[in-house]
């Protein structure tokens, strides 16, 4: 993918989520993301949406699903799922989610 790079964790849980989007044919995709609190809450809510729709053009271009079907988002830091405090809280935080619809 042009200007990004999964280390292979993320490349194979792309995969994972390739096998399970195939499998339900849902109409539709969701997909936000994630940052911790380091840096700007505007910095964080780029850098979210880029990783969102990082993960879209996988998606898009392993022809998941066509890319008016799937709807890219940046939360920044606004929904940590674990403390900003730590090294491991902060990268539990760095994420992005997929939602299947419909």
């Amino acid at each position: 993918m042009p200007g990004y790079r999964f280390d292979p964790d993320a490349e194979a849980a792309l995969q994972k989520a390739q096998s399970s989007i195939n499998s339900k044919a849902p109409r539709a995709l969701q997909i936000w993301g994630h940052t911790d609190s380091l840096g700007s809450n505007i910095y964080n809510l780029k850098l979210s949406l880029r990783r969102s729709n990082a993960v879209k053009d996988w998606l898009v271009s392993h022809q998941v699903l066509d890319a008016s079907k799937i709807d890219a988002d940046g939360k920044g830091e606004e929904e940590p799922i674990a403390s900003n405090r730590t090294r491991e809280g902060r990268q539990r935080n760095r994420r992005v989610e997929i939602f299947l619809v419909g």
